[in-house]
């Protein structure tokens, strides 16, 4: 996947959940990306009541779960393939249950990514992380921490809003990154040697990926899908367009 000074040789095309107008969180998700050659096959990855990996986006209910698609057919169904598989982590507490099944079901370390919600500090606490998968590090995680360090005085209502949507401060700063952080922003991946920044389109063009690029860092996109934006992401030298 990367190339020294953590440059990634090729652009990665991750096929999202529900592309091609399938269901969202189906087999046949997954189906028609390994059909039209997709590098890699992005699931919402969650814990049903039972401990079991299912697919799914949004939370849901008891019942509900049970309908949903477990992580290990995914696993099986392209495991004999190259396809990658992309685990956006909707649950803090699933990430060491994916490594787990990954292993089980003899699904290759090099062709698992993890991102979503796994952030920072998860990385921070099990540096070989690193080497049990390639770890996108979405940005939203790490401006919470970037954040938290540059406030001097913060109550906890204000903490326990952040730890559970750290979207938050992008909505209040109208979808921009101050500049002032992006000093940290950028130290935070050097130190913890993410496989790739994980942000949004809209951020494409900023001071923000300006500075990762120029750190070096590999950066990987979402959501792609209109053309000219594929076309800017590749001008760009973005490495994963999801």
């Amino acid at each position: 996947l990367q190339q020294k000074e953590n440059q990634m040789a090729e652009p990665i095309i991750t096929a999202h959940s529900g592309c091609e107008l399938t269901e969202i969180d189906t087999i046949a998700s997954v189906e028609i990306a390994s059909a039209l050659g997709a590098d890699a096959v992005e699931v919402d990855v969650r814990a049903d009541p039972g401990g079991e990996l299912r697919i799914s986006h949004d939370p849901i209910g008891q019942n509900e779960f049970l309908k949903k698609l477990a992580l290990r057919e995914v696993f099986e169904r392209v495991r004999d393939t190259n396809m990658l598989i992309n685990c956006d982590i909707k649950e803090q507490a699933v990430l060491y249950m994916i490594l787990r099944e990954a292993e089980q079901y003899g699904f290759p370390t090099e062709r698992l990514v993890l991102s979503g919600c796994t952030g920072p500090e998860q990385l921070a606490r099990d540096l070989a992380l690193t080497e049990r998968c390639h770890f996108y590090l979405n940005i939203e995680e790490v401006l919470k921490f970037v954040y938290l360090h540059r406030e001097k005085e913060l109550s906890m209502d204000r903490f326990v809003l952040l730890m559970s949507d750290p979207w938050v401060i992008l909505k209040e700063n109208g979808g921009e990154i101050k500049d002032v952080w992006i000093e940290d922003t950028v130290r935070c991946y050097q130190m913890l040697h993410a496989a790739a920044a994980n942000l949004p389109k809209r951020l494409l063009g900023t001071k923000m990926v300006a500075a990762l690029q120029d750190a070096g860092i590999p950066l990987s996109v979402w959501t792609v899908n209109e053309p000219e934006i594929v076309r800017n992401c590749l001008d760009l030298g973005v490495g994963d367009l999801l």
